[in-house]
C-alpha cells in the first residue's frame, strides 16, 4: 500500500513522482456583480449621503424641486419650481434620490438582484441607457396615473422594475440560456 497515514492523521493521495502535488483553487467570490451595477449603487448612496448629510434645509428643497420627478411640473406651470426644464431630465434623475436609506437599501438590493442578469446581457453602456429608459418609463407611468401631483417622486423603483421585467423575460428564453449561460 503506498498510502501511509501522516502523523495529523490527515490523508495524502499519491499522486506520483512526476506529478506537481494539487493545488487549492481559487474560491470565486461571494458576489458576483457587474461593475455597472456597483457604481449605480456607489453613486445613488453618494447622493443619498449628500442629500441626507451635507445639505441644508433650503438645499435639500432645492434638490428635491430640480432633481425629483414632480408630475405637475409637466402639466402645469409653477413659479416655486427653478425652470421649466427640470420636467427633461428629472424622469431619469429621480432614480438617484431615496426617502431614506432603507428605501435605498430595497432598491440597491433588487438591482442587484435583477439588474445583474440584464448588465451582464447588455454590457454597461447598453444598461446605463436602459435603466433611463426603465426610470423614464416609472415617470411616465406615474404621470399618467397623477398628472397634476405636486408630491415629488424618489426612488429608482421604476428602473429596479424594468430590470426586473427583463431578467423574467430572459429568465423563460431557452434559446437565451444557451447563448448566454453566465445570465
Amino acid at each position: 500500500d503506498d498510502h501511509t497515514p501522516q502523523d495529523d492523521n490527515s490523508f495524502q493521495p499519491d499522486t506520483g513522482s512526476n506529478q506537481e502535488p494539487l493545488k487549492a483553487q481559487p474560491t470565486p467570490p461571494i458576489f458576483n456583480l457587474p461593475g455597472v451595477i456597483v457604481v449605480l449603487a456607489g453613486v445613488m448612496a453618494a447622493i443619498h449621503a449628500l442629500v441626507t448629510w451635507g445639505l441644508s434645509d433650503q438645499g435639500f428643497t432645492t434638490a428635491l424641486l430640480l432633481f425629483s420627478f414632480i408630475p405637475a411640473t409637466v402639466t402645469q406651470t409653477f413659479s416655486d419650481v427653478p425652470s421649466a426644464w427640470v420636467a427633461v431630465w428629472t424622469p431619469v434623475t429621480h432614480a438617484f434620490l431615496h426617502g431614506d436609506w432603507l428605501h435605498l437599501g430595497v432598491n440597491v438590493v433588487w438591482l442587484a438582484a435583477f439588474g445583474s442578469v440584464v448588465a451582464k446581457r447588455l454590457g454597461p453602456l447598453l444598461f446605463l441607457i436602459f435603466f433611463a429608459l426603465g426610470s423614464a418609463s416609472g415617470a411616465l407611468a406615474h404621470l399618467l396615473s397623477h398628472g397634476a401631483a405636486m408630491v415629488p417622486v424618489v426612488g429608482a423603483s421604476g428602473a429596479v422594475s424594468t430590470c426586473m421585467g427583463a431578467a423574467v423575460r430572459f429568465a423563460f428564453t431557452r434559446a437565451g440560456v444557451s447563448r448566454h449561460p453566465e445570465t
